[in-house]
């Protein structure tokens, strides 16, 4: 999607890139966007100091600005059906006039231009304001660092008959050059039931099999070696069948006191 939007293959209305700190310097993406001779005569509003767009007439806000009564629309002038206006960036903008005035604004222009690229830099712009510009613009794209020199662009596209298209990207620019890859989330492997109830509890459920032999090799004290002769499990007391035997230890308490005298029986 990103290849075909600055190849001008997609509507261009307004090209809103929503920049969140990333460090390639916004001079470098704005050209990849005005590249492009369907694109006419380029008109760049600008409201930041220190440019390298490419573009044949430079409006500086900054010089043409009156802070008595400030008019949007007379300080960057008129354009025509044949004008790609760049606007360098909405942040400055925003601040400059009310977000009302802005927002007709861009309305207003993107009917009387060939298209519109915009810059808006998220951490100098309330959510809520950002979220309003973002939903005029036909194009939304939000570019942050990712690794190294490649950056990840999360794009929103609308189509004329309202569908919109969302793509995540990762892409690079070299000596001019944009390179793009297709942007894949790592799946991370859900850890096993087994593993999951090992991980709640403080105490461990069930035995190993070493555990397990060592309780079948276990011989209780109180049994003798002949009496464990017989089968599984069975004890084995020579001349008694059947019958239990309790050999009092010296600690019961033994009473002669009747527990049922009270009882008329």
């Amino acid at each position: 999607m990103l290849s075909r939007l600055v190849d001008n293959v997609e509507e261009r209305g307004l090209v809103l890139l929503n920049l969140q700190g990333i460090y390639l310097p916004e001079a470098d993406i704005i050209n990849l966007f005005t590249n492009n001779a369907k694109l006419g005569n380029l008109r760049l509003v600008l409201t930041d100091r220190g440019d390298q767009t490419k573009c044949e007439t430079v409006i500086d806000v900054f010089e043409k600005i009156s802070f008595d009564s400030p008019n949007l629309e007379e300080v960057v002038g008129k354009f025509t059906k044949t004008d790609t206006v760049v606007i360098k960036s909405l942040t400055g903008l925003l601040q400059l006039f009310p977000v009302v005035s802005v927002a007709r604004w861009l309305h207003h222009l993107c009917g009387e231009v060939c298209g519109v690229v915009g810059v808006v830099h998220s951490e100098g712009v309330d959510e809520e304001v950002l979220d309003q510009i973002s939903r005029l613009s036909t194009s939304f794209i939000s570019i942050q660092p990712y690794s190294g020199d490649t950056n990840l662009c999360s794009i929103l596209h609308r189509k004329p008959g309202g569908k919109i298209q969302r793509s995540k990207e990762l892409f690079r620019i070299k000596s001019g050059v944009l390179k793009v890859e297709k942007f894949t989330v790592k799946e991370t492997k859900e850890p096993e039931e087994d593993q999951i109830v090992k991980a709640l509890t403080t105490f461990k459920i069930g035995t190993s099999s070493i555990e397990e032999k060592t309780k079948q090799e276990l011989v209780l004290p109180f049994f003798t070696a002949d009496q464990k002769k017989g089968a599984e499990g069975e004890v084995r007391i020579p001349g008694v069948k059947n019958k239990i035997y309790y050999e009092p230890d010296s600690g019961d308490d033994w009473d002669d006191e009747d527990p049922d005298e009270d009882l008329d029986l």
